[in-house]
């Protein structure tokens, strides 16, 4: 009888997660890293789950552990959202904020890779352009997406500029909101440097407000997010697919199966405890075993979609996987996804923040995917004029300006501007003319 109570008040200590955070679309987010402190908190919670050890080739340090009675961190945001304490990084906060807003698909999968595309400080390189481009949706849908994305909270998320970041934290309530964004805006070094007479003289107002202004926008943050655990302290990266080419054929398969990090204990079934449990005891772990099911189905799941994006993605680019950058083939997530026959969303969720080895190293999966450029009346992709424009400056010296390469990619059947030139060497992190005799020198 005392072991039965024992038995009984040990299996309540814990309550269970909520049943859509094993949903399927959650896990299909979470790079392979991210997967193992998720299911080693599964495992604290429902004594029928269980890790295994596939996931000891993962560092400790990257399992999160909790005290007795303490929920896991989730960052230091004022507010909390249903089932909050169930992801284990801010980045997965956001998304499940970005996709309770209830925004229509196309939005909100453009929001998702926009997210997926921030900067450690909450910050967006990006251009909705490009964006629009490469995921071949209107132009118009990528800037609601950035709208969707500046409206999560902390306010200034996906800003492209310390400007647009501390104007996104101006609420419409707050005292003279309209001439605080316009300061913030236009003359955020006059704050910067406390210029009171400045911005007396050009907004027409007493020193006393001038001072109020600058007081305000100064106890703005400019870095309202920290993204830097958002791959679990990032200095990790675990490739789950790999792509080898053997006999002029690219051979994909999944390298890391997430069913193969937990089980289902069988010793814990109800039947087994028959004699022990009273009838709420017996009916807790029948509700743990629809759960560590639900779990290992949505697991499943995951493992088949990710292997079925990869084998379409090794099919499609495989003179990518034997010859490099420079043949890899315009290709969309949308497009991707019209030949599976899933959704945009699905396709995205797959391949963001997720790496394969390659016969020529770990790549993250995105980088397969580019807009496409000119090339000799037919389309080529952005990376392989990145790869020429790598290829030009390695093997032909410094003297090129972006206008010149342009021209000489243009000889090769590229035919990109020279401000695009020089979009793409700065992707390439490769140095200006004047940089590089500078470097020469």
């Amino acid at each position: 009888m005392n072991q039965d109570m024992q038995i009984h008040q040990s299996f309540r200590q814990r309550p269970l997660m909520s049943p859509g955070v094993v949903h399927s679309m959650q896990l299909l987010s979470m790079p392979y890293a991210a997967l193992i402190p998720f299911l080693s908190r599964m495992t604290l919670e429902n004594p029928l789950l269980e890790m295994e050890s596939s996931a000891e080739d993962i560092p400790l340090d990257l399992v999160e552990t909790e005290q007795e009675g303490e929920p896991l961190k989730s960052g230091n945001r004022g507010e909390s959202l249903p089932g909050q304490e169930s992801f284990e990084t801010e980045e997965e906060i956001l998304r499940l904020e970005l996709l309770l807003s209830g925004y229509p698909g196309e939005i909100e999968e453009t929001a998702l890779v926009i997210l997926g595309e921030l900067e450690p400080n909450g910050y967006w390189k990006g251009e909705t352009k490009e964006l629009a481009l490469r995921l071949a949706v209107p132009e118009s849908a990528a800037e609601e997406a950035l709208r969707a994305v500046q409206s999560l909270k902390p306010a200034g998320i996906g800003a492209r500029s310390l400007s647009e970041c501390l104007a996104l934290q101006i609420d419409e309530q707050m005292k003279d909101a309209s001439l605080l964004r316009r300061l913030v805006m236009e003359d955020l070094p006059w704050t910067a440097g406390n210029h009171i007479r400045q911005i007396q003289k050009k907004y027409g107002i007493p020193a006393a407000k001038a001072k109020e202004l600058v007081a305000c926008v100064r106890s703005l943050n400019p870095y309202p997010v920290d993204l830097t655990d958002r791959r679990q302290g990032g200095a990790y990266v675990y490739p789950e697919l790999r792509v080898h080419v053997k006999k002029g054929e690219a051979r994909a398969e999944l390298s890391r199966r997430a069913e193969s990090l937990v089980s289902v204990n069988e010793n814990y079934l109800p039947e087994v405890l028959e004699e022990m449990l009273d009838k709420e005891g017996k009916e807790y772990l029948r509700e743990c075993r629809t759960r560590a099911l639900e779990l290992m189905g949505s697991l499943r799941l995951r493992d088949r979609t990710m292997e079925k994006v990869l084998m379409e993605i090794a099919a499609c680019q495989k003179d990518f996987f034997q010859y490099g950058f420079s043949c890899l083939k315009p290709m969309t997530l949308k497009q991707l996804a019209e030949r599976l026959g899933l959704s945009t969303s699905t396709v995205c969720r797959c391949v963001q923040d997720k790496y394969m080895e390659t016969d020529f190293g770990v790549i993250a999966l995105k980088e397969l995917f580019s807009s496409q450029v000119k090339a000799e009346g037919a389309y080529g992709s952005g990376a392989a004029a990145r790869a020429a424009i790598r290829s030009i400056l390695e093997q032909q010296g410094e003297d090129y300006s972006d206008r010149q390469i342009a021209e000489l990619l243009s000889q090769q059947g590229i035919h990109i501007s020279r401000r695009t030139v020089t979009k793409y060497r700065n992707a390439e992190k490769l140095l200006s003319r004047s940089g590089r005799r500078q470097h020469g020198n």
